[in-house]
């Protein structure tokens, strides 16, 4: 927990060297470039996140059990998970971004936008195709490796990135680094997952194969569901600054592709506890216990509005100081943008427990839910309705009456976790929280 903590302060330390350089060093349609870049790979990220949150509880099972050769045979099939899933996210990327940044985008792209964008795809590529590496090293609890390797890699990364945006590659640049640290941390990964799987065989010479049908069984049907939130989460995050890319100027783009990439690191610190602590998540839904799902909410969201208001009462300075040429928006555009974030965090939560519970019942909900919100923003939007207001706290409105209380009850119907239970142990560990902050943060697990 400590070491997954350290990779998301250097990840945010790193991201926040990043987009000072970006501000410094990159004018507005080079900016809204990289911005448009990272929305449509973050949408591959949102899908391998599903991908990985239910590999990941496929193996804890099999894990636990103590089976070495059925670890190796669902190792297997979240491997053949992962190639197809590697290769359709890298076709999607080629003919979807080339479709899309030769009709539909209005910036003033560079001339080797091509050539960035096919390195920036290829990147994604190396990355998931040895990704199920990561699920191993979660599976098997060895959270320390796991982050030390994605430490090393984005101090890679960021660094490359910083010596090609001074030499002035600019986007190009950024493409190339991440390419190289892609692979640099895909090779790791797979000699760190390599490891963990010749331990376990050390420890369960002698095991059979057998036990895994029925979550071979899950993992083959959870291929739809995966599409189905992932294009649902598209629709209601990054589709909206896709949309944005090309009915708002430069300024309002770059403004807009700023917060989503600053709130999008804020996310990731919060979700530490919900993404590493994957095997106590999973005995709390087993044994039904509230206290330790409270924890991990409480934990999560303490530090999200703490970074959230951290950048609401900082970052306007910040980015004056820096000479920013894509300024951030005011407070109030900021809070209602933070606003739907928080949501986010809360369902991604509920979907966790949702899943280790082993139903997708929640998928078509969150799915009707997001649609139901890009059309209200697109309906405010045609109306003359402030971006803010209609592409942030509209589709977040949308997602606290429809979402999270639907997405709750059927958490709470599968569980038999009641709302009183939950509230009251949110209050206790909030309580020990505002007694002792420095002792209980250092201490959970």
């Amino acid at each position: 927990m400590k070491a997954s903590y350290l990779y998301q302060c250097v990840n945010v330390v790193a991201g926040v060297i990043l987009l000072a350089l970006l501000l410094r060093f990159f004018s507005k349609d080079a900016f809204l470039e990289w911005s448009l870049f990272t929305t449509i790979g973050g949408f591959t990220i949102q899908l391998e996140s599903s991908l990985s949150t239910v590999c990941s509880r496929f193996l804890v099972r099999v894990h636990h059990r103590g089976g070495s050769r059925a670890l190796s045979v669902s190792i297997a099939q979240c491997k053949r998970w992962y190639l197809a899933f590697a290769v359709l996210v890298f076709l999607g990327l080629c003919v979807g971004g080339f479709f899309y940044f030769s009709t539909a985008a209005k910036a003033g792209f560079t001339g080797s936008w091509m050539l960035e964008w096919m390195v920036f795809s290829t990147s994604y590529l190396v990355t998931y195709l040895f990704a199920y590496n990561c699920c191993v090293l979660i599976a098997s609890e060895r959270i320390t490796t796991y982050a030390i390797i994605n430490v090393t890699t984005r101090l890679l990364n960021v660094a490359l990135s910083s010596i090609f945006i001074l030499s002035g590659l600019r986007v190009l640049g950024l493409c190339v680094s991440l390419l190289l640290s892609a692979a640099v941390g895909a090779f790791a990964m797979r000699w760190a997952g390599s490891r963990a799987i010749a331990a376990e065989w050390r420890r369960h010479p002698e095991d059979s194969a057998q036990g895994t049908g029925e979550e071979k069984l899950e993992i083959d049907h959870v291929g739809r569901n995966i599409a189905f939130i992932g294009m649902a989460y598209f629709l209601y995050r990054a589709g909206l600054l896709i949309d944005a890319g090309s009915s708002f100027d430069a300024s309002v783009q770059a403004s807009y592709g700023l917060l989503l990439q600053i709130l999008a690191l804020i996310m990731a610190l919060s979700s530490v506890p919900i993404n590493m602590l994957v095997a106590p998540l999973q005995r709390a839904v087993l044994t039904a216990d509230p206290g330790q799902m409270a924890r991990l909410a409480v934990y999560a969201n303490i530090v999200f509005v703490t970074a959230l208001l951290g950048l609401l009462i900082l970052g306007p300075a910040l980015s004056h100081g820096i000479s920013a040429r894509a300024a951030l928006p005011g407070a109030l555009d900021m809070a209602m943008l933070g606003f739907g974030f928080f949501l986010e965090l809360n369902i991604l939560l509920l979907v966790n427990v949702a899943i280790g519970a082993r139903s997708y019942r929640f998928v078509p909900l969150y799915a009707v839910s997001a649609a139901i919100g890009v059309s209200v923003a697109v309906v405010l939007r045609s109306q003359g309705v402030d971006l803010y207001l209609a592409f942030g706290l509209a589709p977040a409105v949308t997602q606290m009456v429809i979402a999270v209380p639907l997405i709750g009850r059927e958490v709470a119907r599968l569980t038999g976790v009641t709302l009183r239970s939950y509230i009251l142990g949110s209050g206790a560990f909030l309580r020990r929280v505002l007694r002792h902050p420095i002792r209980v943060g250092l201490a959970f697990r």
